[in-house]
C-alpha cells in the first residue's frame, strides 16, 4: 500500500494493487584528463523500463495529499578506466513509487494503464561547455476509469527509476524515469467531466569529484505525457447547485 491511514480528519487508502515493473540499463561513462583538469566527461544512461499501474484512491472526504515510499534497491559494480589506473564504481537503481491526490469531497477513482518507455537521458562536459541528451519514446494502454465522486477529483501515481553511479562511494551522476499516469474529473449538475494521462518524467544530474577533478550540472526535470482518454458521464444525482 502506498498510504492507508487519515489524514486531516480524511481516511486515505491509495494501495499498490498492481505494479509490475521490469527495467533493462545500460550505463556509457567516459572521461579525458588534462594536466589538473578535467578536459571531457560523458554519462548516458539508456534504459528500456514496462510499467503495469493501477491508480486507485479511496477518500472519505475532501484532502490534498502525497507521499513516496521506496520498492526495492539494485546495484551493478564496475570500473572505469583513468589513464593507468582505475576507478572502482557502482550502479545503483532504486524503485520509488508515490502518489498525490486532491478531492473536494468522498471520492472514489480507479484507472490502470499499461506502460512502456525507452528513455535516452545524459549530460557531457567539453572544455566548460555543457551538452544534454533527453530521447524517448513511450507507449500506454488504459483500462477504466472507474469513479464514485461527490464533488471534483484529481490524482496522479508513478514509479521512480532513480540511478546512481557511486565514485570512491561518492555520489557521481545521477538519472531519473519516471512513468506515471495522472487524472483528473470534474462535476457539474448531471455531467461528470474526465481526462486521464500518461507520461514519463525525467532528469539528470553529473557531479563528477574524481581525485582534484570536480565540475557539477543539472539538467531537467522534463516531463512528457499524452491524452490516454477523456470522456463524460451522466450522473443519477446532481452535484452542485443552481442545477434544474
Amino acid at each position: 500500500s502506498l498510504y492507508s491511514g487519515n489524514h486531516g480528519g480524511a481516511n486515505v487508502d491509495i494501495p499498490l494493487s498492481e505494479g509490475v515493473i521490469m527495467i533493462n540499463p545500460k550505463l556509457t561513462m567516459g572521461a579525458q584528463f588534462g594536466w589538473f583538469c578535467l578536459d571531457r566527461a560523458e554519462a548516458v544512461l539508456d534504459l528500456r523500463m514496462e510499467a503495469d499501474l493501477e491508480l486507485l484512491a479511496q477518500l472519505s472526504d475532501s484532502v490534498s495529499f502525497s507521499n513516496e515510499t521506496t520498492l526495492s534497491t539494485y546495484t551493478y559494480p564496475f570500473v572505469i578506466p583513468a589513464g593507468f589506473a582505475t576507478i572502482p564504481a557502482v550502479l545503483e537503481i532504486s524503485l520509488e513509487a508515490g502518489f498525490r491526490t486532491e478531492a473536494e469531497a468522498r471520492a472514489t477513482a480507479r484507472v490502470g494503464v499499461e506502460s512502456e518507455a525507452h528513455v535516452r537521458v545524459g549530460g557531457s562536459y567539453n572544455r566548460g561547455n555543457w551538452t544534454y541528451t533527453n530521447q524517448k519514446s513511450f507507449q500506454a494502454e488504459r483500462t477504466g476509469p472507474e469513479f464514485d465522486l461527490q464533488g471534483d477529483w484529481s490524482g496522479k501515481v508513478w514509479v521512480r527509476a532513480k540511478a546512481r553511479v557511486m565514485l570512491f562511494r561518492v555520489a557521481g551522476p545521477t538519472f531519473n524515469v519516471d512513468p506515471f499516469v495522472r487524472g483528473e474529473a470534474q462535476a457539474e449538475c448531471y455531467d461528470l467531466d474526465w481526462s486521464f494521462y500518461a507520461g514519463v518524467d525525467t532528469g539528470v544530474g553529473l557531479d563528477l569529484d574524481v581525485y582534484c577533478y570536480e565540475v557539477s550540472k543539472n539538467f531537467g526535470p522534463w516531463t512528457w505525457e499524452t491524452p490516454i482518454g477523456e470522456g463524460t458521464i451522466t450522473l443519477d444525482e446532481p452535484l452542485g447547485t443552481d442545477c434544474d
